[in-house]
């Protein structure tokens, strides 16, 4: 991957299993896996600071509606 194309996360293979899981593998480049790690680094110690549990933080994004008029 150059600086010129997007980050891509490549689902490789997918295996179900019996008990409702499933175990997923990914083709994800150094440049990828790199900048996943700085935004999840941000991510958690922005919550830290916010003094945040990440998932209600996660919670409160997968809930954002930008039709909203609250949202700023």
């Amino acid at each position: 991957m150059t600086h010129d194309t997007l980050p891509a996360i490549i689902l490789e293979k997918r295996e179900e299993h019996e008990d409702g899981s499933a175990t997923y593998t990914f083709q994800i480049e150094d440049r990828t896996r790199e900048l996943l790690v700085d935004e999840g680094l941000r991510f958690i110690l922005t919550c830290a600071a916010a003094k945040l549990d990440t998932e209600y933080a996660l919670e409160i994004l997968m809930s954002y509606n930008e039709d909203d008029p609250d949202v700023e």
